[in-house]
């Protein structure tokens, strides 16, 4: 069976997506901060007749409880087919240029850009295991949306497209 992790998954698109991949067949891992909040999801979909589906905790900000969650899924899979990288945050709003306070940005910069590098990172001994893996990062707008998985013999390397910035008329 087809497996997925998909962080941010107890609400929102990361728990539509988890309902889509459960109706073609997938190991649902529902990624959530919270692991209380991780486990009533995963309730709410069984109960409503989405199967396959495993609460994992971790903390993309976190490397410790990433590690615990790949030793976590260990237990029910040795691959992961796909990586969806959904888990974000807005940070406090309003975020006016001239008086955020520069730690609501790196906040915001340590959930939504290293947290998914970080995320991808660890699970990349599950991701090296499957035939056919794939990651996708949320919002499709992030600059690491485009990437590839690029398999050469034993080997895996993500490939990332230049980005070019465009001045704005």
């Amino acid at each position: 069976m087809k497996t997925v992790l998909i962080s941010g998954a107890n609400r929102g698109i990361g728990l539509e997506t988890a309902k889509q991949f459960s109706k073609i067949g997938y190991t649902i891992f529902l990624g959530s901060r919270n692991y209380e909040n991780g486990l009533k999801a995963a309730e709410e979909l069984r109960n409503a007749g989405y199967d396959n589906i495993i609460a994992v905790a971790f903390d993309i900000r976190d490397p410790q409880s990433l590690n615990d969650a790949y030793q976590n899924m260990l237990q029910y899979s040795s691959s992961l087919d796909a990586l969806i990288n959904n888990a974000g945050i807005r940070g406090q709003q309003p975020q006016p240029p001239a008086t955020v306070d520069i730690d609501i940005i790196k906040d915001i910069f340590d959930t939504n850009l290293f947290g998914p590098i970080r995320l991808t990172q660890a699970m990349m001994p599950l991701l090296k295991n499957s035939e056919n893996p794939r990651i996708v990062n949320v919002p499709a707008n992030w600059p690491l949306s485009r990437c590839t998985i690029i398999r050469t013999g034993n080997s895996m390397n993500l490939r990332m497209p230049v980005m070019a910035l465009q001045k704005q008329h």
